[in-house]
């Protein structure tokens, strides 16, 4: 099962000059916790902005060519074959970005971890694909006083449908 978790502002900014534009202890905390024991995909721009493999994860990295190979880390080139090849998986794998990843992974997610960071970033460059969260179940909902303030939420699609695979 593919769970998609993500630190956006109101504007669906999830990125500025290659790195997350906001340093949230609480949502560190978040994404520790949901993650760890876990598989985590990401772009190899997103685990550049990390710095390093994280402990307790298997990690997979999105990459065109070899890029790092290790004990619970290594690289794939064909992300939707891999995600057509795990889309049945009980294991809960998470998808952790960047906007490419994110945009093709959302046809498969069925579970969302979504921290939505209340500010405006000026001059964002990357953005998660705008969703209709309508179209899904809130599973769970938690205001956090941060700075800035953010809320963590959980939602859930029952059964991916096809008009669920367009993205607008």
């Amino acid at each position: 099962m593919f769970s998609i978790i993500v630190a956006f502002d109101k504007n669906f900014c999830i990125g500025k000059n290659g790195k997350m534009p906001w340093h949230i202890k609480e949502d560190f905390k978040w994404f520790k916790e949901k993650t760890t024991n876990h598989t985590i995909v990401m772009g190899k721009n997103t685990f550049n902005s990390i710095g390093k493999i994280l402990p307790n994860r298997k990690t997979i990295i999105v990459s065109h060519s070899p890029f790092i190979e290790g004990e619970n880390c290594h690289t794939i080139q064909n992300f939707e074959k891999f995600l057509e090849d795990n889309k049945d998986n009980n294991e809960e794998i998470f998808i952790c970005g960047g906007g490419e990843i994110y945009k093709k992974a959302l046809p498969y997610a069925k579970k969302f971890y979504l921290t939505i960071v209340d500010t405006e970033i000026e001059n964002g460059d990357t953005f998660f694909p705008k969703i209709n969260l309508k179209n899904l179940k809130k599973a769970y909902e938690q205001k956090v006083n941060s700075t800035p303030p953010c809320t963590f939420y959980v939602f859930e699609r029952d059964k991916i449908k096809e008009q669920d695979k367009t993205i607008n």
